[in-house]
């Protein structure tokens, strides 16, 4: 399981051979050989890209330097988890990792989704990677999609909102509306779900999933 950035990481981890699925919350999916500036510079900027703070950093062994990402302090709450206690996002907003700048220019040497079942989250009230990216890897890759109302703290968002999207099917497949997903590339839109515990990644290398159905590990590696 793959959240934000982590969806990345998990294209390629994912190609090993104890991963039998994967599963994306609000996170990039890959193609082989494209790196996540070029997935995301085919859509418009998120909130997040005026909140950033670069902080060059020396490299071991090297005259030049690095660059670290971070997010302005008080943008992160209302950019990553405006559904979610302010408190928390107050001690998740100082006590971030960085990210390193150079993440964003490198590219993925395999994308396992093309080898293994795979199913993706679109939070379609994130501010922090824009929805439309997300449905893009996802669509692109034939994934059963499901959409619901959330900030990019998918894993800490409220669960008790009513759904306020209908169901449809996928761009990619085309065809009617359905109330459930049941094949890769079907779209279904709920209101908010909520995780149990971090936002971590994850590939997941339990037993097949359900078809139509997300794994029933996906929770369980969540609290892990």
């Amino acid at each position: 399981m793959g959240h934000s950035y982590g969806g990345a990481v998990i294209t390629v981890a994912g190609t090993e051979d104890n991963v039998q699925a994967l599963v994306y919350l609000a996170g990039y999916a890959l193609e082989k050989g494209e790196s996540l500036g070029e997935l995301q510079g085919r859509f418009p900027d998120s909130d997040l890209a005026a909140a950033l703070v670069y902080t060059p950093f020396p490299l071991e062994g090297s005259v030049g330097t690095g660059t670290d990402v971070s997010v302005q302090p008080d943008k992160f709450p209302p950019i990553f988890a405006a559904d979610v206690d302010r408190r928390l996002t107050e001690v998740l907003a100082v006590s971030q990792r960085p990210l390193a700048a150079q993440a964003f220019a490198d590219t993925a040497p395999a994308a396992a989704w093309k080898t293994k079942p795979s199913w993706g989250l679109v939070a379609y009230s994130d501010h922090t990677i824009n929805p439309d990216v997300q449905r893009y890897g996802y669509q692109r890759a034939g994934m059963t999609t499901v959409e619901v109302d959330s900030s990019h703290l998918v894993d800490s968002a409220p669960q008790d909102r009513p759904a306020s999207r209908g169901a449809s099917a996928s761009h990619r497949r085309g065809g009617p509306a359905r109330p459930t997903a049941r094949r890769a590339g079907d779209v279904v839109r709920h209101g908010s779900r909520r995780g149990t515990g971090r936002s971590d990644v994850f590939a997941h290398g339990g037993t097949h999933p359900a078809d139509g159905d997300l794994p029933p590990a996906a929770s369980d590696a969540r609290g892990r």
